[in-house]
């Protein structure tokens, strides 16, 4: 047989291979586009096309276990090529008797060849949860809202149903502790949710995690305290508030505070402070001897609410309140005064400050509280206008306070 020349051959070479190229490549273009129209030919034609295959694997979980086998046999192919796609390992687990106790293992080797699969994750969820093992189960869910933040709309009913039994707040103080990124947005929900139960639970774990490099700060915690208030348990929400300030901080005082010299958290027994429509609330310096006083400018308008309030917790007895005051051209048809009153549905008033109006220097001033022995679990501070009338509500000038205390004259 005579013999091609070597070019002809090398040429004969080239065309075969490029058929090849363009052979594969026409499988591979046709098993891409089938991936969505006929999952069981793309991988038929590409048994290596691991999108495919996956896809294959999702079909099969909505079929009868006994039709699963085609999918099944198709990853274990993948996976010879494959053996580091934790997603294989992942839809295996899948397709698998979710009782097969290999089934676990699974997961458990698809999370460790890719630690951010969801899917991986939210089954290792619902194992934990239905052993019991809320410590696991907390910690998979937190791995998931790191990766994907978009489901904690999902995720968040779930987490507070489980924080509704006490024997989880170890689980959820293990994951606190590592300070998730979803953890103040979590404790905002639970705080707004108009279910209460767990409020109480998530109050214990935000003082288990107190002497913690990770604790809970009062700025995060403040939607608790207030939800707490709001609730009208008083004294839990004073127990956490109070557990979260500073060791050095000094509550000597009935009224905390009253000096200013720390920021206002705007946590219930601490000041909250702010601007209303035609009233400004800040914290200013006023001259060497007040270097930080409360300063509520007004601008000539209706006022119905001035910003500057307290919640205090008063035993019933005879109190006095002092501070000083600073009126700078502060005017309007009734003047302004402190006042208290008891958080209960009457809303009684037990407290009634002189009226301020006009231009004085930094000055005393005092008044008495007495708070009855019933119907007075807790009271408000708050500064506000003395009329009634819209039409008398309008204040101009500016007014300071600073040296703010009570102290208690007959407890009973």
């Amino acid at each position: 047989m005579p013999r091609l020349p070597r070019s002809l051959l090398k040429k004969s070479v080239l065309v075969v291979f490029a058929l090849f190229v363009a052979w594969q490549a026409l499988v591979i273009g046709l098993s891409a586009g089938l991936v969505r129209t006929d999952t069981d030919l793309a991988v038929a034609l590409d048994p290596g096309n691991s999108a495919a295959t996956l896809a294959l694997a999702r079909q099969a979980l909505t079929v009868p276990q006994a039709n699963r086998h085609r999918a099944r046999n198709a990853l274990l192919e993948l996976m010879a090529s494959r053996p580091t796609d934790g997603r294989i390992f992942r839809a295996l687990g899948q397709l698998a008797d979710a009782d097969d106790a290999s089934t676990e293992s699974l997961m458990r080797a698809a999370l460790r060849l890719r630690p951010t699969d969801v899917d991986a994750h939210a089954w290792m969820v619902d194992r934990a949860a239905s052993r019991g093992d809320f410590t696991d189960a907390v910690a998979h869910a937190d791995a998931i809202l790191r990766v994907a933040p978009a489901h904690a709309k999902s995720i968040f009913p779930i987490l507070q149903h489980w924080m509704e039994d006490d024997s989880t707040v170890d689980a959820f103080v293990a994951t606190f502790d590592k300070s998730p990124s979803w953890r103040l947005s979590f404790i905002e929900f639970i705080a707004r949710s108009p279910n209460e139960k767990p409020l109480y639970p998530l109050a214990r774990i935000i003082q288990a995690l107190h002497n913690s490099p990770a604790a809970v700060g009062m700025d995060d915690a403040r939607s608790v305290i207030n939800r707490l208030v709001q609730r009208r348990d008083f004294e839990r929400a004073y127990l956490l508030w109070r557990s979260l300030l500073p060791a050095q901080q000094n509550i000597s005082n009935i009224l905390y505070n009253g000096n200013f010299g720390t920021l206002p958290s705007g946590a219930a027994f601490d000041w909250t402070l702010h601007s209303a429509p035609g009233a400004l609330a800040s914290i200013d310096r006023d001259g060497e001897s007040h270097p930080k006083a409360l300063h509520i400018r007004f601008d000539n308008r209706p006022v119905t609410e001035i910003g500057a309030s307290q919640t205090l917790l008063l035993q019933p007895g005879s109190y006095r309140l002092t501070g000083r005051s600073r009126l700078d051209d502060l005017h309007s048809a009734q003047g302004l005064e402190w006042r208290i009153l008891c958080l209960a549905e009457t809303q009684q008033r037990i407290g009634t400050g002189p009226k301020l109006d006009g231009t004085k220097a930094w000055s005393d001033f005092e008044f008495d509280i007495d708070v009855p022995d019933l119907h007075c679990p807790a009271q408000r501070l708050q500064l506000a206008t003395r009329a009634l009338a819209r039409t008398e509500q309008t204040v101009s000038g500016a007014v300071w306070f600073d040296q703010l205390a009570v102290e208690s004259r007959n407890p009973r």
